[in-house]
Protein backbone atom coordinates (compact mmCIF):
# COMPACT_ATOMS: atom_id res chain seq x y z
CA UNK A 1 0.00 0.00 0.00
CA UNK A 2 2.44 2.52 1.24
CA UNK A 3 4.32 1.27 -2.46
CA UNK A 4 1.34 2.16 -4.26
CA UNK A 5 0.94 5.79 -3.23
CA UNK A 6 4.50 6.12 -3.19
CA UNK A 7 4.14 5.73 -7.14
CA UNK A 8 1.08 7.81 -6.79
CA UNK A 9 2.41 10.41 -5.46
CA UNK A 10 5.18 10.39 -7.74
CA UNK A 11 2.86 10.08 -11.32
CA UNK A 12 1.47 13.09 -9.54
CA UNK A 13 4.50 15.07 -8.93
CA UNK A 14 5.49 14.02 -12.84
CA UNK A 15 2.30 15.47 -14.08
CA UNK A 16 2.56 18.27 -12.21
CA UNK A 17 6.57 19.45 -13.10
CA UNK A 18 5.24 18.53 -16.72
CA UNK A 19 3.30 20.51 -16.99
CA UNK A 20 4.99 23.92 -14.85
CA UNK A 21 7.62 22.68 -17.36
CA UNK A 22 5.40 23.09 -20.61
CA UNK A 23 4.05 26.77 -18.93
CA UNK A 24 7.59 27.80 -18.86
CA UNK A 25 8.73 26.46 -22.04
CA UNK A 26 4.89 28.93 -23.10
CA UNK A 27 6.11 31.77 -21.21
CA UNK A 28 9.23 31.59 -22.47
CA UNK A 29 8.21 31.51 -26.25
CA UNK A 30 6.37 34.25 -26.01
CA UNK A 31 8.60 36.53 -24.23
CA UNK A 32 11.37 35.57 -27.29
CA UNK A 33 8.22 36.17 -29.62
CA UNK A 34 7.44 39.23 -28.10
CA UNK A 35 11.64 40.72 -27.78
CA UNK A 36 11.75 40.28 -31.55
CA UNK A 37 8.56 41.89 -32.45
CA UNK A 38 9.90 45.03 -30.64
CA UNK A 39 13.34 44.11 -32.31
CA UNK A 40 11.38 44.31 -35.50
CA UNK A 41 9.72 47.59 -34.33
CA UNK A 42 12.86 49.14 -33.52
CA UNK A 43 14.68 48.45 -36.84
CA UNK A 44 11.50 49.33 -38.42
CA UNK A 45 11.43 52.52 -36.98
CA UNK A 46 15.20 53.26 -37.55
CA UNK A 47 14.88 52.54 -41.51
CA UNK A 48 11.90 54.87 -41.76
CA UNK A 49 13.94 57.50 -39.66
CA UNK A 50 16.60 57.22 -42.24
CA UNK A 51 14.38 57.25 -45.03
CA UNK A 52 12.36 60.42 -43.61
CA UNK A 53 15.53 62.35 -43.30
CA UNK A 54 17.00 62.04 -46.96
CA UNK A 55 13.18 62.49 -48.20
CA UNK A 56 13.10 66.04 -46.42
CA UNK A 57 16.45 66.86 -48.64
CA UNK A 58 14.16 66.64 -51.63
CA UNK A 59 12.96 69.74 -53.00
CA UNK A 60 8.46 68.74 -54.00
CA UNK A 61 9.99 68.59 -57.30
CA UNK A 62 11.46 65.01 -56.81
CA UNK A 63 8.45 63.41 -58.59
CA UNK A 64 7.88 65.46 -61.72
CA UNK A 65 9.48 64.69 -64.72
CA UNK A 66 11.18 66.97 -65.42
CA UNK A 67 13.33 67.20 -62.26
CA UNK A 68 16.90 67.65 -63.00
CA UNK A 69 18.69 66.74 -59.32
CA UNK A 70 22.04 68.82 -58.42
CA UNK A 71 25.12 67.43 -57.14
CA UNK A 72 23.84 67.19 -53.69
CA UNK A 73 20.60 66.01 -53.95
CA UNK A 74 22.24 63.58 -56.40
CA UNK A 75 24.21 62.33 -53.38
CA UNK A 76 21.13 62.09 -51.05
CA UNK A 77 19.74 59.81 -53.89
CA UNK A 78 22.82 57.49 -53.43
CA UNK A 79 22.63 57.57 -49.52
CA UNK A 80 18.62 56.24 -50.37
CA UNK A 81 20.22 53.22 -52.10
CA UNK A 82 22.73 52.35 -49.33
CA UNK A 83 19.94 53.17 -46.88
CA UNK A 84 18.17 50.35 -49.26
CA UNK A 85 20.97 48.22 -48.90
CA UNK A 86 20.82 48.18 -44.77
CA UNK A 87 17.22 47.44 -45.02
CA UNK A 88 17.56 44.36 -47.24
CA UNK A 89 20.77 43.00 -45.76
CA UNK A 90 19.55 44.10 -42.05
CA UNK A 91 16.29 42.22 -43.17
CA UNK A 92 16.87 38.96 -45.74
CA UNK A 93 20.73 38.29 -45.21
CA UNK A 94 20.68 37.01 -41.13
CA UNK A 95 18.87 34.51 -41.62
CA UNK A 96 16.14 35.92 -38.93
CA UNK A 97 12.46 35.72 -38.64
CA UNK A 98 12.65 39.45 -40.33
CA UNK A 99 12.74 39.02 -43.94
CA UNK A 100 9.03 39.30 -44.13
CA UNK A 101 9.73 43.23 -43.40
CA UNK A 102 11.88 43.12 -46.91
CA UNK A 103 9.09 41.38 -48.55
CA UNK A 104 6.13 43.34 -47.52
CA UNK A 105 7.15 46.60 -46.29
CA UNK A 106 10.86 48.11 -48.06
CA UNK A 107 10.47 46.14 -51.29
CA UNK A 108 7.28 48.55 -52.23
CA UNK A 109 9.22 51.51 -51.78
CA UNK A 110 12.35 49.92 -54.17
CA UNK A 111 9.35 49.80 -56.87
CA UNK A 112 8.31 53.39 -56.23
CA UNK A 113 11.94 54.57 -56.45
CA UNK A 114 12.70 53.04 -59.52
CA UNK A 115 8.85 53.84 -61.08
CA UNK A 116 9.71 57.42 -60.76
CA UNK A 117 8.43 59.28 -63.99
CA UNK A 118 12.18 61.28 -64.13
CA UNK A 119 14.05 58.23 -63.78
CA UNK A 120 16.51 59.64 -61.51
CA UNK A 121 16.39 56.51 -58.66
CA UNK A 122 17.24 54.46 -61.21
CA UNK A 123 20.23 56.38 -63.55
CA UNK A 124 21.84 57.02 -60.03
CA UNK A 125 21.82 53.36 -59.18
CA UNK A 126 23.15 52.33 -62.43
CA UNK A 127 25.88 54.81 -61.92
CA UNK A 128 26.50 53.26 -58.64
CA UNK A 129 26.84 50.00 -60.06
CA UNK A 130 28.69 51.20 -63.03
CA UNK A 131 31.33 52.41 -60.91
CA UNK A 132 31.69 49.23 -58.92
CA UNK A 133 30.24 49.86 -55.86
CA UNK A 134 30.58 46.71 -53.66
CA UNK A 135 27.26 46.80 -51.75
CA UNK A 136 29.00 45.70 -48.73
CA UNK A 137 30.14 42.72 -50.25
CA UNK A 138 26.79 41.76 -51.33
CA UNK A 139 27.04 42.85 -55.17
CA UNK A 140 25.52 40.13 -57.29
CA UNK A 141 22.80 39.38 -54.90
CA UNK A 142 21.60 43.24 -54.07
CA UNK A 143 21.52 43.73 -57.43
CA UNK A 144 19.98 40.34 -58.15
CA UNK A 145 17.47 41.44 -56.52
CA UNK A 146 16.95 45.28 -57.61
CA UNK A 147 17.23 43.86 -61.27
CA UNK A 148 14.13 41.71 -59.91
CA UNK A 149 11.99 44.62 -58.15
CA UNK A 150 13.19 46.50 -61.69
CA UNK A 151 11.70 44.10 -64.39
CA UNK A 152 8.43 44.14 -62.08
CA UNK A 153 8.31 47.51 -61.80
CA UNK A 154 9.01 48.57 -65.41
CA UNK A 155 8.78 45.44 -66.87
CA UNK A 156 12.45 45.30 -67.61
CA UNK A 157 15.72 44.86 -66.11
CA UNK A 158 17.94 47.71 -64.92
CA UNK A 159 19.97 49.46 -67.39
CA UNK A 160 23.55 48.58 -66.93
CA UNK A 161 25.21 46.09 -68.31
CA UNK A 162 28.22 44.00 -66.76
CA UNK A 163 30.83 45.20 -69.71
CA UNK A 164 29.60 49.00 -68.78
CA UNK A 165 31.08 47.68 -64.73
CA UNK A 166 34.07 48.78 -63.56
CA UNK A 167 36.53 46.12 -63.02
CA UNK A 168 37.85 47.83 -59.76
CA UNK A 169 35.42 48.08 -56.62
CA UNK A 170 34.62 51.53 -54.96
CA UNK A 171 34.38 51.91 -51.73
CA UNK A 172 30.62 51.55 -49.86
Amino acid sequence: MVIALFMFATAVFTYIAAKAAKRSADTSENHALHAMRIESLAMHIKFQSEIRRLQEKFPPQVNHLDWKPSDDEKRNVRLYWYAVLDEWVATTCFKTETEFMWDELYRNGVVGALSMPNGVFEEVLCDMIGSGTTFLGKRAEFIAEINAICHEALGQSLNVSEHEQSSGPVDD
